[in-house]
């Protein structure tokens, strides 16, 4: 993580960017052709413009509307890896609380893109709205840009021609949830990947548990592939992003190894109500083997978002026939560690359902 240098200009592309999708990546795009198009930068050359992709650390309905936000489709550390990958020079995240909430839309875009960031250009898309009681739209977004004296573009949401609709994390959402993985990854540009905590580890399964709060399909069997890394994005505290805590910047991304990855692995979704237990609204998360229906004591940690919530939890049973008794030893060595390791991160990525494809 590096600071932000506070005097050079940014080309902002700003959303909740749920999933990183295809419309997202049409979004950071056309930011990246104002930045490389020498027409559009009033005297700056390339290298003084940062592109910077712009979002929050969980999603603001969460905070406007809790308990009615939408699931997820990507975690907030999958998400800083997607963005990463577009391209862009840095992510900045912004801490999301109900101050923030109550911000006039004027307030967020002076304080926010303008001071902070610097802008010279902000995108969004057709949709975006902001600012208390999500006041700001795309009408005052272009009015301040004038004022302010920054280029202001709102892009069109792109239509996918097949399904003749546009391409929106709802809809990904609704596509994940009726059981059709294929048109979702196809939305999405990718697999779409869910986090997960190892539980526990057998001769032919292993099983894990994710959030509740994230998007997946009616329980049943699906073709998928498990990864486990190392070095994912590591968002620290949020006090060292150097110019406000309300923030952090992310420059460019960790150093990702890959420890294993099962391909083609059968993935077996269910419902696992777990009773409440010792889950405290903390950084640290526990549960014994009192509070789930298998044995071992287990620590659960997530110091930034609160991003797994075990209750009434999502199991996940992978059959690893075919792997590697290798493999097999580096996930039951984890879970006898009794955590999941510290810097290692587990995701599960959905295909399809199995009799879909040959």
């Amino acid at each position: 993580m590096d600071n932000l240098d506070n005097k050079r200009k940014s080309v902002i592309a700003i959303g909740t960017f749920d999933g990183v999708h295809l419309g997202h990546r049409y979004l950071i795009r056309e930011a990246e052709a104002y930045r490389s198009d020498p027409a559009y930068q009033r005297g700056l050359s390339h290298e003084g413009l940062s592109l910077m992709a712009v979002t929050f650390d969980r999603h603001p309905a969460s905070v406007t509307r809790p308990g009615l936000e939408p699931l997820h489709l990507t975690d907030l550390e999958q998400k800083i890896d997607f963005l990463l990958r577009t391209g862009v020079d840095g992510v900045c995240v912004i801490r999301f609380d109900k101050q923030k909430s109550q911000l006039p839309a004027r307030d967020f875009i002076v304080e926010f893109l303008v001071k902070q960031l610097n802008a010279a250009a902000v995108f969004v898309g057709d949709n975006f709205r902001f600012g208390y009681q999500a006041a700001g739209d795309t009408q005052l977004l272009s009015q301040v840009a004038g004022e302010m004296g920054f280029y202001f573009k709102s892009v069109p949401l792109l239509v996918d021609k097949k399904l003749r609709t546009a391409i929106s994390s709802t809809a990904i959402r609704t596509l994940v949830a009726s059981g059709n993985i294929q048109e979702a990854n196809r939305l999405l540009g990718h697999s779409h990947a869910v986090a997960a905590n190892l539980l526990a580890c057998g001769d032919d399964e292993v099983l894990f548990s994710v959030s509740h709060k994230a998007a997946l399909p009616a329980s049943g069997t699906y073709f998928g592939r498990l990864r486990a890394i190392k070095h994912q994005v590591n968002l620290g505290q949020w006090e060292t992003s150097g110019i406000d805590s309300d923030y952090v910047c992310i420059q460019r991304p960790n150093d990702v190894e890959e420890l294993c990855s099962f391909e083609d692995v059968i993935i077996g979704l269910r419902d696992e109500k777990t009773p409440e237990g010792d889950v405290m609204k903390t950084s640290q998360i526990h549960m014994t083997s009192e509070d789930l229906p298998f044995g071992g004591d287990l620590d659960f940690a997530d110091s930034t978002t609160e991003r797994l919530d075990f209750i009434n939890a999502v199991v996940q049973i992978l059959e690893l026939s075919g792997i590697g008794k290798k493999d097999i030893d580096f996930l039951k060595s984890m879970v006898s560690a009794g955590t999941s390791g510290e810097d290692v991160h587990y995701f599960i990525e959905l295909q399809s359902q199995p009799g879909e494809i040959a």
